[in-house]
């Protein structure tokens, strides 16, 4: 994703807390939620993007919490996002390329891995997506 974080002056910045973050997975399928979560941030994110990836291991349990400097997610249409098919509605954004499935596609694999995933609106702006394992 490189070229993609170059063309748009992308920060990107990972950080860790913990110890053991090994947890039952399924890698190809974890990778495509990581991609999409990204690949939302640098098509939504206010240039220049900055994101955030912070991995946290506390007694045994893995959560993954990726942080933007995007509009954030309307309140009404926070749960929705991740319903198949569905976008969030936006006069300014109608040339954004998507068919609303990535996030649905988030959902149901964190589901299958036992876990979860959520958003929240930050207070300075943007949103923070939450995979916990």
């Amino acid at each position: 994703m490189q070229p993609r974080f170059d063309k748009n002056n992308t920060t990107l910045t990972f950080e860790t807390f913990g110890n053991d973050f090994n947890v039952p997975a399924d890698k190809l399928h974890i990778q495509g939620v990581l991609v999409n979560l990204i690949d939302n941030s640098l098509k939504y994110g206010v240039k220049p993007v900055h994101i955030n990836i912070n991995l946290v291991e506390q007694n045994g349990k893995v959560q993954l919490a990726l942080t933007d400097n995007g509009p954030g997610i309307p309140e009404e249409y926070r749960e929705k996002v991740f319903e198949k098919f569905f976008r969030v509605p936006n006069a300014n954004r109608h040339n954004t390329k998507g068919h609303g499935l990535g996030l649905s596609y988030a959902a149901q694999v964190m589901r299958q891995h036992n876990g979860s995933i959520n958003v929240k609106n930050l207070v300075e702006g943007g949103c923070r997506f939450t995979l916990s394992f």
